[in-house]
């Protein structure tokens, strides 16, 4: 959402285009809604906690993963935990802009665990990138 102007929107405002954006993006052939809240983020507005079970069931209902990347921002452990709790498949992702950071998944594992996934959990829980959207709605 790159033509918002948070100078004048409100809190309610910007939730509301999330909304509507958010919808758009997973009425579309997507595999993945990548670093979803992270416009608000970087508008510098609250989190809301109260559309996370919202977009995790759009999630589920789309078949659309989403990712859960530490880059810029810390992604909200209720959010994946209502993910998880739909059957939303996460995309670990660490959007590396160093070289040492390729590959570094340990928080992301971290808060996996904190959240009761397991080792064994691990490959029904991630996204595969060979499994499209429509695989996983027509299933």
């Amino acid at each position: 959402i790159h033509d918002f102007d948070r100078a004048r929107a409100s809190q309610a405002e910007a939730e509301k285009l999330f909304l509507r954006e958010t919808g758009r993006l997973l009425a579309q052939p997507i595999d993945v809604l990548a670093h979803p809240f992270r416009f608000l983020y970087h508008a510098e507005l609250k989190r809301p906690p109260h559309l996370h079970r919202t977009i995790a069931r759009w999630l589920a209902q789309s078949g659309v993963a989403t990712e859960i990347n530490f880059h810029w921002n810390e992604p909200d452990p209720l959010f994946v935990e209502m993910c998880l709790a739909e059957g939303v498949k996460l995309a670990l992702a660490t959007d590396a802009h160093k070289l040492e950071e390729v590959g570094d998944l340990s928080r992301h594992l971290r808060l996996l665990k904190q959240l009761g996934v397991r080792d064994e959990d691990l490959p029904d829980v991630l996204y595969s990138p060979g499994e499209s959207a429509n695989q996983r709605v027509s299933e």
